[in-house]
């Protein structure tokens, strides 16, 4: 069975939120500098509060990527 028809085929229930962009999300941020030179090189925060948009969602079972419009359609 080629790539498409198993995509078509699949009823997407190992579906994954891959990616999605978080606005307002007010969390506290710790930075990690350098040793040396004192200059931020990382960042690191417990949990996200704020307003999920822009959501991309993956199929475990098919290997597509869809948007949030997309998956209203399933």
């Amino acid at each position: 069975m080629a790539e498409d028809e198993k995509a078509d085929k699949c009823e997407h229930k190992d579906l994954l939120i891959c990616s999605y962009q978080v606005a307002n999300a007010n969390t506290c941020v710790e930075l990690a500098r350098d040793v040396d030179t004192g200059k931020v090189v990382d960042f690191d925060f417990n949990r996200i509060d704020g307003e999920v948009g822009e959501v991309d969602f993956y199929c475990g079972d098919c290997g597509e990527y869809f948007t949030w419009e997309q998956v209203l359609g399933f």
